[in-house]
């Protein structure tokens, strides 16, 4: 079996490819594990559990496409760690392809920031939000939302903001994370305990699924020692609608507040796993394994403990850089 996973940076804030590796390689030993990104020198394809690794050139539509149609065929599997690149694959394959573990186009639509179609299934609230194409003087002096409050791009990337005065230098450093800058929301900040929940689910069927508080924090936000426990009745009844209502296919993470008065907001709503989804199956809830398995019909191996529940934490550790991924396209075949 072969498994590419793609988002394989490793910074103090790292992409999910590694943790979504270790899982795979808990689950399945004996996998070909290829990793995949885009950027390259890169400290994470030196990874161990990756046995071959591959860097496209840019983001070119046509190769990974071709790439795609290649490669995946048979029991491979293509797990993603990218939001764009998600949307950019359910883009490419409307109606879907075996192996490709992503949601669909229609799906990822409903998953846009801000999530209000998510969380009017969920019965939960989202935060006050405004809509701004760009830093003109004009959407600034409109913004009606109340500060601290987060610049976000529609896909991916956020920065807080404490004064309004910083929205310009806000909406510039989100625009330039991915070279993106057609539009954004400014979002309220709501003060409470982050949570989230993550899950796997395959055509609408809910697999499992994770609870995670954050209990320590880095400059930028992302979790760096965590609280996991299984979902409880309610919550697992809660996903399960939610995957079944958009016909889920793939990881997805719900990143939550729970506010002082015990009151849920949706945040956002990550259509892959998060970069910590290790933390979990460590304490014997696999998610990219038990999504795999169920894709493949595959057997995994999956210990599934019963009332799950663990603390983990991150830490940054040195490894051997290995040789160069391969690049995609390879043009020198072509001469």
């Amino acid at each position: 079996m072969k498994i590419y996973i793609s988002g394989v940076s490793s910074y103090p804030d790292p992409q999910p490819g590694i943790g979504i590796a270790r899982s795979i390689r808990a689950g399945f030993p004996y996998a070909h594990i290829v990793a995949v990104d885009y950027v390259s020198p890169n400290s994470g394809f030196s990874w161990h559990d990756f046995d071959d690794r591959v860097v496209f050139k840019d983001w070119g539509r046509s190769d990974l496409r071709s790439f795609i149609e290649k490669e995946i065929v048979g029991d491979s599997v293509w797990l993603s760690g990218l939001d764009i690149e998600v949307f950019t694959i359910a883009d490419l394959f409307p109606n879907g392809r075996a192996g490709i573990l992503v949601p669909s186009i229609q799906a990822l639509k409903k998953s846009l920031k801000p999530p209000e179609t998510v969380a009017n299934i969920l019965g939960i609230g989202v935060p006050p939000w405004q809509k701004i194409v760009e830093a003109s003087e004009t959407c600034i002096s409109s913004a009606q939302v109340r500060t601290p409050f987060w610049v976000k791009g529609r896909l991916h990337g956020s920065v807080l903001v404490s004064d309004s005065s910083e929205l310009r230098q806000a909406v510039s450093a989100v625009g330039r994370t991915w070279g993106i800058a057609s539009e954004y929301i400014i979002q309220e900040h709501v003060q409470g305990t982050e949570v989230q929940f993550t899950f796997a689910a395959e055509n609408g069927v809910f697999i499992d699924g994770i609870f995670m508080e954050k209990l320590e924090k880095t400059k930028s936000g992302k979790v760096w020692r965590g609280l996991v426990r299984e979902f409880n009745r309610e919550e697992r009844e809660m996903l399960s609608i939610l995957a079944s209502q958009l016909n889920w296919t793939g990881g997805g993470e719900l990143e939550c507040i729970r506010d002082a008065d015990n009151n849920l907001w949706l945040i956002e709503f990550n259509p892959r796993f998060p970069a910590w989804i290790h933390g979990a199956s460590i304490f014997g809830v696999n998610l990219p394994a038990a999504l795999v398995a169920k894709a493949t019909g595959k057997p995994a191996n999956l210990t599934r403990a019963i009332g799950a529940r663990g603390e983990f934490g991150r830490v940054v550790t040195e490894i051997p850089i290995v040789s160069q991924p391969s690049i995609y396209p390879d043009d020198s075949r072509s001469q």
